[in-house]
């Protein structure tokens, strides 16, 4: 049974990912950033054999110090292209169960120490996590004001839009039926509840029969 519900929840992790969309132009130039501040004066290594000259049709594996931001930009746009890479558990260093084989993301682009590692659609840069910082705005409903950011919502005033409406969105998007995540929900429901009935069925069926 427990097999079962792994399968189920595998599958199910591959589907809500495979919905995503690639890595948008803000992404890609946040990463950029990222990268290219670690890896100034040193060398790009790639891991073969994702980047190809188009002149040679040879594989690149080494960019050597100097190159400007925009090569290194064009690089990762280029790895994005490849789209999901392969599923793994865990980190590179200790990896689990792990789905794919021909697209391995761990050390895809490295200098120095500095390492970037791709999980199906998630970037880690030296073993972070690579998400795009929220700008924090201010919203104001008359009396109240609204903060937004990487420390909100900070909400002031009895009548505050957030305090009228106590419904988390997040219960919202996984309940729906209209959503993706509502609709793999529900098969994930539907399949347990199958097992545990014809587990419990075939058991009662026993007890009659002794």
């Amino acid at each position: 049974m427990r097999k079962h519900i792994f399968l189920v929840l595998i599958f199910s992790f591959l589907l809500v990912n495979g919905a995503l969309a690639k890595s948008s132009d803000l992404f890609i130039d946040y990463l950029t950033d990222e990268v290219y501040s670690d890896c100034v004066g040193k060398d790009l290594n790639i891991k073969e054999p994702f980047i190809q000259n188009t002149l040679t049709n040879k594989s690149v594996t080494l960019v050597p110090w100097p190159y400007d931001k925009s090569t290194l930009r064009r690089i990762i746009e280029l790895l994005g292209n490849y789209e999901p890479w392969d599923f793994f558990q865990g980190t590179c260093e200790n990896r689990g169960v792990s789905i794919g084989g021909s697209k391995n993301g761990c050390s895809v682009l490295s200098c120095g120490d500095n390492k970037l590692d791709i999980n199906q659609f998630t970037y880690f840069w030296n073993d972070e996590r690579v998400d795009i910082p929220r700008e924090e705005f201010t919203t104001v409903y008359g009396d109240n004001i609204e903060t937004h950011g990487d420390e909100s919502p900070v909400t002031t005033g009895d009548n505050s839009p957030i305090n009228q409406n106590k419904e988390n969105i997040w219960i919202q998007l996984f309940w729906s039926k209209g959503t993706i995540a509502g609709a793999i929900l529900g098969f994930l429901l539907k399949i347990l509840y199958d097992i545990l009935k014809k587990k419990y069925f075939s058991k009662k069926k026993r007890r009659k029969k002794s």
